[in-house]
């Protein structure tokens, strides 16, 4: 198929359907009834967006607009920011990690300091050049026991990355994968409400604060509960056993009966994630950057004494970043700005897009990008040249959507 394809336009959406499906989450079968669209992810299906009107069709592929998923997406994203949605993520990237040689050795590995036990914190892995290797988010499960969850697409590179620093001496066990190897995303202002209806669980702000994790039941069943949210909304990442996944599943679903509860797939969270300004790994993020440029050097803990790159960063630190990670809001037209895009000042090429696509619950053409440090200030005007035609674009603080995390945190009014 890919040679076949070698010379083809390179259609972004394009699903490739040779030697498929491979893996499959428990609620395939589920998910394909309810209109579920497949794609993979290294190999593992999953539903990147729901047919509900018998839209799909495989062979209208296009660069521009005319695509039948927009509609049944912006659907998705909208259900998210106003109700509830539940989302399949089959692939999250884990690794388990415990003993009393545990926080020292995370803190050799990333750059950030570890959380208290009951928080998460996103942290990142660097090359001891300095430059960002991968990031995780780790839950801190016990006083010398954590959950990590990295990028889907780094699983083996990353854990190989982690046993070169692992200590031999036996204070430190590291595993990849879990016993709970599945995942289910609920996401919206009224997850919560959805959420206590199967769970004895204090579920308020106050008892399961954004980035807070804890070990509850749901719907009779053991569940991980990450408070933490790539759509932008209040909302809980469920990791359980695969063997519960449709009983757990099928709760959510009565229990949201009420609440206007959607299926969403991944095409609706990669542009929850770009309205957040979330860097991707392999997009935004990887070895030719290093954290002052990509404007993630606030979780350096520089006080440690020692961490994998850490002299590169001190360096770094001392010098002026050249390249600045900004996020512009793009006039309309009938394409997406897509990763690769030049972005122009004044005629002149000063920086290229990473990520870009339709923020739906803004309406709102979004992109992220690297632009020359010297060139970026707030509500400056830029081009950004899509499919030839250069399209003006305003440089916009980010995140682009709930910059005061307001919804995150479940303080917003809803």
């Amino acid at each position: 198929e890919l040679y076949g394809l070698q010379y083809s336009i390179p259609y972004p959406h394009r699903i490739l359907t040779s030697a498929r499906p491979l893996q499959r989450t428990p609620l395939h079968a589920t998910l394909a009834a309810r209109g579920a669209v497949f794609g993979t992810v290294g190999g593992r299906e999953r539903a990147l967006w729901f047919d509900r009107e018998g839209r799909h069709d495989p062979d209208r592929l296009s660069l521009r607009d005319d695509e039948p998923w927009r509609e049944e997406v912006r659907k998705e994203c909208e259900a998210v920011r106003d109700r509830v949605g539940v989302m399949d993520h089959g692939g999250f990237t884990r690794y388990e990690v415990h003993g009393p040689g545990a926080t020292a050795f995370l803190e050799r590995v990333f750059c950030g300091a570890m959380p208290r036990v009951g928080r998460v914190k996103l942290s990142y892995m660097l090359t001891p050049k300095g430059m960002i290797r991968s990031e995780a988010m780790i839950a801190r499960l016990g006083e010398h026991r954590y959950l990590l969850c990295g990028p889907t697409l780094a699983e083996r590179r990353d854990f190989d990355w982690l046993r070169r620093f692992a200590p031999r001496d036996g204070s430190v066990a590291l595993g990849m994968g879990s016993a709970h190897d599945a995942a289910l995303l609920v996401m919206g202002p009224r997850s919560r409400a959805l959420l206590s209806k199967l769970t004895n669980a204090d579920l308020s702000s106050a008892a399961a604060p954004w980035m807070s994790v804890a070990q509850l039941e749901v719907a009779g069943r053991r569940v991980t509960a990450l408070r933490v949210s790539y759509a932008g909304e209040l909302g809980w990442e469920l990791h359980l056993a695969s063997s519960d996944l449709h009983a757990v599943y099928d709760a959510v679903r009565e229990a949201g009966r009420d609440l206007g509860l959607v299926d969403f797939g991944s095409f609706a969270l990669n542009a929850m994630r770009l309205e957040k300004g979330w860097h991707a790994w392999s997009a935004d993020i990887g070895t030719e950057y290093n954290l002052f440029d990509a404007g993630l050097d606030r979780f350096v803990r520089y006080e440690k004494p020692d961490f994998v790159g850490r002299d590169a960063v001190l360096r770094q630190r001392e010098a002026e970043a050249v390249w600045r990670f900004a996020g512009f809001v793009v006039e309309d037209g009938d394409a997406d700005p897509l990763a690769g895009d030049p972005i122009l000042r004044n005629g002149e090429c000063v920086g290229y897009v990473t990520s870009g696509g339709t923020g739906f619950r803004l309406a709102e053409r979004l992109a992220l990008g690297y632009v020359m440090r010297e060139h970026v200030e707030p509500d400056r005007e830029f081009e950004i040249e899509i499919l030839g035609q250069r399209r003006r674009a305003i440089a916009s603080p980010i995140p682009f959507y709930d910059p005061e995390n307001a919804r995150l945190r479940g303080l917003a009014a809803q």
